[in-house]
């Protein structure tokens, strides 16, 4: 690790502090309502529940994709290696520390595997997350226009934003699955080994269609799951009756700003999303929301320190 890399994770950290302190003195940020989750316990594991089954349906889509290249791990490891990256993707500084901590395990239950198949496969893996993200959004926006419209008529920014990255991530999809008249069009614009090599890496999951449609069939589960363990544990603290289904339109969203690297796991960036994005729906206290959400995610992530002290013993 870097001066660097260190140098610009404090710098984000710092970022992210001066937002959190800007929305609690604008008072856009109760931090009491964490206590107050444990005066619903029920509400709490219901919560926690749903987040650790969005880690191992996240950990079993990422196991498909590395049987796709006969990357062939049992999935109790693959599961505890998925838990691990994500805790290590909290406590260490740089975005992509814990995918590459996950690359680092598999390489070392079996050094024949490449890490760049692996790097792929995690790429892949983060491409079937966001597109399915993007139709939840886009889809929801289509489906409930009327009904968003009527909280605010200012959402037509968000629903159009919506509508646009679905548009372009649908074409991004059609690329993955272009046919081989048009990869080699394609391949012939580059005329690059490299660019080559990268693009037939990826075009092979064509020849899995149906391990991809699993993984795009099960990415929207495990978004569903997110936004269902956010309305559940926010249920008290909505400052008036909230559907689910309005939160299929503006979660999304907040979630993709959250993922940009510019603050530690979204912290700061996201409570000012969430806040804005809130804001559209009617509600003031969005930011507020958003940390009761973020505290519970960041404890279930920091759980993944238990499968990596069990998995460093047994390799020990």
């Amino acid at each position: 690790m870097n001066y660097r890399s260190v140098l610009t994770f404090l710098f984000k950290l710092l970022f992210a502090f001066f937002l959190l302190n800007w929305l609690i003195s604008q008072n856009k940020l109760d931090t009491k309502l964490v206590l107050l989750t444990f005066n619903n316990p029920l509400q709490l594991i219901f919560c926690l529940t749903l987040l650790l089954f969005d880690v191992f349906l996240s950990a079993l889509r990422w196991n498909i994709l590395l049987k796709t290249k006969k990357i062939l791990i049992p999935f109790r490891d693959v599961l505890k290696i998925q838990w691990i990256g994500q805790f290590f993707s909290i406590v260490l500084p740089g975005g992509v520390t814990g995918d590459l901590i996950k690359i680092g395990y598999i390489s070392s239950i079996q050094k024949s595997y490449s890490k760049k198949t692996l790097l792929l496969s995690i790429f892949i893996d983060r491409l079937a997350g966001l597109y399915s993200l993007l139709v939840i959004a886009g889809v929801s926006s289509y489906i409930f226009y009327d009904n968003l419209i009527t909280y605010n008529p200012l959402l037509k920014s968000v629903i159009f934003i919506n509508a646009a990255l679905l548009i372009l991530s649908s074409f991004a999809l059609i690329f993955f699955f272009l046919n081989l008249k048009h990869q080699l069009k394609i391949k012939s614009v580059f005329k690059s080994k490299k660019m080559d090599t990268l693009l037939d890496s990826i075009w092979d999951y064509n020849l899995h269609k149906k391990e991809m449609f699993y993984c795009l069939l099960m990415s929207p589960l495990i978004h569903f799951l997110v936004i269902g363990a956010f309305w559940v544990i926010n249920l008290p603290f909505f400052e008036k009756p909230l559907e689910l289904k309005q939160l299929l339109s503006v979660i999304p969203l907040g979630q993709l700003v959250t993922a940009l690297p510019i603050s530690p796991a979204g912290l700061g960036v996201g409570h000012l999303a969430f806040e804005r994005l809130f804001h559209f729906i009617g509600h003031s206290n969005g930011a507020s929301l958003f940390n009761v959400f973020w505290i519970l995610v960041f404890l279930v992530d920091l759980l993944g320190i238990i499968p990596f002290i069990f998995l460093n013993k047994r390799n020990n």
